[in-house]
């Protein structure tokens, strides 16, 4: 039997028969030595479990270098500010890295200059911390690491703040829905919200019904209080996932953020406040070689799982801290845009050969419909 399977099971022993799916999650893609997330195990591409982006080729991250430096171009022209301050979170082996700076480096002659630029990577995996120094050796003198937000703040990496006072960048790609998520379910019979956990079940596990975690409790009172009308209209039960653990790193990310933009690409929908009346059994699957996976309780450790991002919430949480929304939309509307501002053609060598790339990024059908971006500024 699976190693990560006894691990889960003595979770559950040890917490009274029933661990909250937060948990469950967690363990199967962060446990350091058998989730599915350690030491780089993740396959992407066409021989991995999906596609992303950053799969398709370079030309993701040379549009994000582009976008990232006119950005900067324009604030330092109308602001004075001359240096700028790129952070990536969810990095995985470095390639999106690798493909941004190189990219910056081709704009600016050949090198980048540590006197205006620093790339940072928040890498809370040691595993996944050395093989992004391995593939990025070549930039050694421009990327610091840290382990979080919060650990930069108290000077575990003294030396990003000395940059605080840049145009800051903080952006990722599809990780959002990769934080653990908690499962609530109205449950019409009782007129209630509970949490669905799970449970150990012989050699399998399955769902069970507990009492919410604590850290639902503001959000089960908001659905409770915003919500109520369509609640009653519901014909049966209805499931929504919480993202308290993507939330938390949002919020310090925001708080972080002294001067510049925050930007998300996931999978995900907005509109619709805290409840999607579209989604009435959550938006909660696996992957596996391409394909969704009957359960996502079964296989732990050599499956993805994800959910897809309700923005709503992160918008609201961004305006809170004081950002504001400059852009949410497809990738396809984002990257068009991108090509346009920055007077991208085919004339550029470098762009003319990944024509097809940028057909896979934009298309309906492929990633361009299905990602969505948002972007948020504290000026």
């Amino acid at each position: 039997m699976p190693q990560l399977f006894n691990i889960i099971r003595q979770k559950i022993k040890e917490n009274n028969g029933a661990i909250c799916f937060r948990d469950f999650m967690r363990t199967c893609l962060y446990e350091p030595k058998y989730g599915y997330y350690a030491g780089c195990g993740r396959v992407l591409g066409r021989k991995g479990d999906y596609y992303t982006s950053v799969s398709v080729g370079e030309l993701f991250g040379d549009l994000l270098a582009c976008e990232f430096l006119r950005w900067f171009n324009n604030e330092r022209k109308d602001n004075r500010i001359n240096y700028l301050l790129l952070i990536e979170a969810g990095a995985h082996d470095g390639s999106l890295a690798s493909d941004i700076l190189n990219r910056i480096s081709n704009e600016s002659g050949g090198e980048i200059h540590d006197k205006f630029f620093k790339y940072v990577i928040v890498e809370p995996s040691e595993e996944l911390m050395r093989i992004q120094k391995e593939k990025l050796k070549v930039w050694r003198d421009n990327v610091l690491w840290i382990r979080d937000f919060e650990s930069a703040c108290q000077n575990d990496a003294g030396e990003i703040l000395n940059f605080r006072s840049a145009y800051t960048i903080i952006f990722s790609n599809e990780l959002l829905d990769a934080f653990p998520c908690h499962r609530l379910i109205w449950l019409k019979n009782k007129n209630a919200w509970m949490e669905i956990g799970v449970c150990s079940d012989g050699d399998d596990f399955k769902w069970t019904i507990i009492k919410p975690c604590a850290e639902c409790e503001e959000f089960i009172s908001e659905l409770d209080s915003g919500y109520a009308d369509i609640l009653k209209k519901l014909n049966g039960d209805f499931i929504v996932e919480y993202p308290s653990d993507a939330i938390g790193w949002w919020r310090s990310a925001c708080k972080f953020l002294k001067k510049g933009r925050i930007v998300s690409f996931d999978y995900g929908f907005a509109g619709y406040g805290l409840l999607n009346p579209e989604k009435p059994n959550g938006t909660l699957r696996g992957y596996h070689k391409h394909h969704v996976a009957d359960s996502v309780l079964q296989n732990p450790g050599n499956q993805d799982i994800t959910s897809d991002v309700n923005f709503d919430l992160f918008i609201r949480e961004a305006e809170l801290l004081g950002l504001e929304k400059v852009f949410y939309g497809t990738q396809s509307s984002f990257l068009t845009a991108v090509v346009k501002e920055n007077n991208i053609t085919t004339e550029k060598p470098w762009f003319s050969k990944s024509v097809n790339q940028f057909m896979t990024l934009i298309h309906p059908d492929y990633l361009g419909f299905v990602i969505k971006v948002l972007v948020m500024e504290k000026k």
